[in-house]
């Protein structure tokens, strides 16, 4: 730990603790992911290790950088970068129902495509892709995917998971959404949820109901839909 110097817990969860560092190299603000080796199941150090294979794999501009991992007093230690933004999902709640407009909708979902289709090109299965794993840097305008879990190639779930991020940048709430998780069951079973409003281009709503398809079959593959028209066109006017 000579390299970093812990200024604060920025998050807990089943698997450790996340701290923000500076490295005194340079000063730099960095990421450290502290997991406890001692307590883990063998599948569960397992995960920890693949987690950093896979991290070393990635290297997009729109995915979190992996720098190292190391122990310390019996934690596996991954330092990772850090986007001081916050999350994509605390970007949406702060707009009060505000909607956003379509160029800035799609300026934040082709950067997710393109960090999504890096990973699925490293036969890379994010798993995890919501709207709280997805990170802003400083200015909110550039998007960092956090990868969460590596696991084994299969496209359809990612799309379905990236059709619902699009959803909610394009409504400021979830597609599926219950009080419980039956409920939330037979919502995602019956393929219900809100209509998109009318204000977005048709072309837009219809590459979401496509992504949120129930048949996995029907779903488009990443590069149909980072070929689609409202992928490609260009801004209709500059971003604020």
């Amino acid at each position: 730990m000579e390299k970093y110097e812990k200024i604060k817990v920025v998050g807990r969860g089943a698997f450790g603790i996340v701290h923000l560092c500076r490295r005194r190299s340079d000063g730099a603000f960095v990421i450290l992911k502290e997991i406890p080796v001692e307590q883990m199941s063998r599948d569960e150090r397992l995960a920890a290790q693949n987690e950093c294979q896979v991290l070393k794999l990635l290297n997009h501009p729109n995915i979190i950088e992996y720098y190292e991992n190391f122990l310390e007093d019996k934690a596996l230690m991954i330092a990772m970068e850090y986007a001081p933004g916050g999350t994509l999902a605390d970007y949406i709640q702060k707009r009060c129902n505000s909607l956003l407009d379509e160029d800035t909708i799609l300026h934040f979902f082709v950067q997710i495509l393109l960090a999504l289709y890096h990973v699925h090109n490293k036969l890379i299965l994010h798993r995890d892709l919501k709207t709280q794993n997805i990170l802003l840097d400083k200015h909110q305008m550039i998007v960092k995917i956090e990868l969460c879990e590596g696991k084994p190639y299969n496209q359809k779930s990612d799309i379905w998971a990236l059709g619902c991020v699009l959803y909610e940048l394009a409504s400021l709430k979830r597609a599926f959404e219950a009080a419980n998780l039956p409920a939330l069951v037979l919502k995602i079973m019956s393929g219900t949820f809100a209509p998109i409003s009318d204000r977005y281009s048709p072309e837009l709503r219809q590459l979401i109901m496509d992504m949120l398809n129930l048949d996995p079959s029907k779903r488009p593959q990443l590069n149909e839909i980072m070929a689609h028209p409202v992928c490609i066109r260009p801004p209709a006017q500059p971003l604020h």
